[in-house]
């Protein structure tokens, strides 16, 4: 929980900041969240206990891109860090340490900072550690000796890759999938880079020949004046129409691969129909396996009052194909995630138009109703608009054609999936 620091005075209504209160509203503010059973902020008691300080940048960076940030890599290692400290007798042995760990210890300002050896990323030492700022480490070692022949002696063991957050059997090969993606969109982008360059002093060097010809020429300043004039403007229309065929290139290349980050290309997967790309994004804390294996599959037999052991991946794909070519929707829509062919059929089956629908960066599903109205689809629970009592029909209706009878209603906006085994406990009960 986070307390605001500037408070207003009862009696006279400004703005009062109390000199250095950080350790009376850190006190408060633990206090508050056991009282009231609050996710803890971590803070200075944190610190005291010798953990390293959240970095509120690192987590927005690990949010937006479901990856590891390098403050998060450098935190990981901190007790090696440490112990590579006291062990270490000089700034050399201490660096030497940090060489095989992937990381280099470099000036910065008045301060050091910690940076990844074969990338740009870097940290402040303190922010790991109170006992890595330059004071406590020249108080041992003397003035900082930076050392910089030592990277061709002391290759690294280890480096910082920026690996995926999310769980899964699968996501190595994803993961892989994506790193490659983004290799030919750099690589494609570097090439129209390059092409520009080419040919913007390609472009210089034959107008700047037509302009040293018309130099030679013997005419009269004015007319000499108006022939530049056209020749230069001449030369900009080419110019504009050279970069205006590059951006559409480039526009091409972005919309080939419309992602950044490995969460934007899980989400992107998972529009496409990729169920394991939508179970990776569910993922961050517990593995989560994609939809249609295990009860997923039992629960849509039971629906199609299939027997289990007739329900084949090759049949149910015929199906899905059968009811997006049913329902006419386009061809960049046959592949489709289950969750999406479940609310087309249903809103077929209702005469409603098919509910438009995206996926956003924690693997919902959310599907957006014409007349008004949301339902979210997590993978174990479906969330409905409570002031909408179309949405909350069409969810019950949703659940039934996803999970059978193996759900309930939590709350009055929540249907969550109970697997048999719970259900039938909860029926002896």
């Amino acid at each position: 929980m986070h307390v605001a620091y500037n408070m207003i005075d009862p009696l006279k209504f400004t703005k009062r900041t109390p000199f250095y209160d950080y350790q009376k509203l850190a006190k408060v503010s633990r206090d508050m969240e056991k009282r009231y059973g609050l996710a803890v902020d971590r803070g200075l008691a944190d610190e005291r206990e010798g953990r390293p300080r959240t970095n509120v940048r690192a987590q927005t960076v690990e949010a937006q891109t479901g990856q590891e940030s390098f403050y998060s890599y450098v935190a990981e290692r901190r007790e090696r860090i440490l112990k590579a400290r006291d062990n270490a007798g000089s700034w050399r042995e201490f660096q030497e340490a940090l060489l095989k760990m992937g990381l280099e210890l470099k000036p910065r300002g008045n301060g050091l900072t910690i940076k990844d050896r074969s990338g740009k990323h870097h940290v402040k030492p303190s922010d790991i550690d109170r006992g890595l700022s330059r004071a406590k480490l020249e108080a041992r070692w003397g003035a900082f000796q930076e050392a910089r022949d030592l990277s061709a002696f002391f290759p690294a063991a280890e480096s910082y890759t920026a690996k995926p957050l999310q769980h899964g059997a699968e996501r190595g090969q994803l993961f892989e999938h994506f790193q490659a993606e983004m290799v030919e969109r750099k690589k494609a982008l570097e090439a129209v880079k390059r092409r520009e360059a080419e040919a913007f002093y390609s472009n210089r060097g034959i107008w700047n020949k037509k302009k040293a010809i018309i130099e030679k020429y013997p005419m009269n300043r004015a007319d000499r004046a108006r022939l530049m004039e056209k020749l230069k403007r001449r030369e900009a229309e080419a110019l504009t129409a050279t970069r205006q065929t590059l951006a559409e290139e480039r526009k091409a290349i972005r919309e080939a691969r419309p992602y950044t980050s490995w969460t934007k290309f899980l989400q992107h997967q998972s529009i496409l129909g990729n169920e394991v790309a939508l179970a990776i994004l569910r993922s961050k804390k517990l593995e989560v396996q994609p939809e249609g294996r295990g009860d997923e599959a039992k629960a849509v037999a039971q629906v199609e009052k299939k027997p289990v052991a007739g329900l084949r991946h090759e049949k149910f794909q015929a199906k899905r194909q059968a009811i997006l070519h049913i329902h006419g929707l386009a061809d960049r829509q046959r592949r489709a995630l289950l969750a999406v062919v479940a609310m087309n059929e249903l809103m077929a089956r209702e005469n409603r138009p098919p509910a438009k629908h995206r996926v956003d960066n924690k693997g919902t599903v959310i599907f957006y109703l014409p007349e008004g109205g949301a339902i979210r689809d997590t993978g174990q629970e479906i969330h409905f608009t409570a002031q909408s009592q179309i949405a909350g029909e069409l969810a019950r209706k949703f659940a039934k054609v996803k999970w059978g009878r193996h759900h309930k209603l939590v709350d009055g906006s929540k249907l969550r999936y109970m697997p048999e085994k719970k259900m039938v406990a909860g029926l002896s009960r």
